[in-house]
């Protein structure tokens, strides 16, 4: 598939760019050649950015044909732990930048949504530190859960719980074994991927959730924090 009419060969798209080669395991009707099947990564994007929706649900069942539970990534134990470390690495400096969001979020506009079908700012901002967290353990734990407990009351608070136990569950992680990250860990029925291959969920969710906060932040008459550069309410500083 091409990008465009008369293009030169190695300027033409492949069809399998955003798609991930995953190995099934014994019993999967994959159909697919050589023992391999295209996994649209789009899917799990999407799935990742609308989770706990109807539409995502929604989404699963349109899909449930790709989400194949007993398709497994070919993944050895050296690159398993390089991309453990590679995407903690990465996870340490979002969640700074995480946090200097979650702190601009007033706690007079806790109540705060731009459309009646959105989230409280509140809400918004607890389920983004609590699912950062909720994901990292479940790597460790090698199992999921939707609880979350009840989110603080302050935004001083949901900011302080972040910087506790973020550190917290990711040294868990960067304790887990290759063969502990390379257990199939069942995502609500959704999918059956290595441990680690939720630290790519977990990165996505995160940033997703964070952009939405950010849109609410000026209308909150907040400010904008920089993320990746300064913004239009930051000063730069003089070198």
């Amino acid at each position: 598939m091409a990008l465009g009419p008369g293009l030169p060969k190695d300027r033409q798209r492949n069809p399998s760019h955003h798609a991930m080669r995953l190995q099934p395991t014994q019993g999967a009707q994959s159909g697919a050649t050589d023992g391999e099947v295209l996994y649209p990564s789009r899917t799990v994007r999407k799935l990742v950015a609308c989770w706990g929706t109807e539409m995502c649900f929604n989404l699963v069942s349109q899909k449930k044909e790709f989400l194949m539970a007993d398709v497994q990534p070919n993944f050895t134990p050296e690159f398993v732990l390089t991309f453990r470390d590679m995407m903690l690495q990465g996870m340490q400096m979002e969640t700074q930048t995480t946090k200097k969001v979650l702190a601009a979020v007033p706690d007079s506009g806790h109540d705060y949504r731009p459309d009646p079908k959105a989230r409280s700012a509140k809400e918004l901002a607890w389920h983004l530190a609590a699912e950062d967290v909720k994901f990292l353990d479940g790597i460790a734990n090698l199992a999921f859960n939707t609880k979350a407990g009840p989110a603080p009351a302050t935004t001083a608070e949901i900011v302080t719980w972040y910087d506790t136990n973020v550190p917290r569950a990711m040294a868990r992680v960067q304790a887990m074994t290759a063969e502990q990250l390379l257990t199939p860990v069942d995502f609500f029925g959704m999918f059956n991927f290595p441990a680690a291959m939720y630290l790519n969920f977990l990165y996505g969710h995160s940033v997703h959730h964070r952009g939405e906060l950010v849109v609410y932040l000026r209308p909150m008459g907040s400010k904008v924090p920089s993320i990746y550069g300064p913004s239009a309410d930051t000063e730069v500083q003089a070198a």
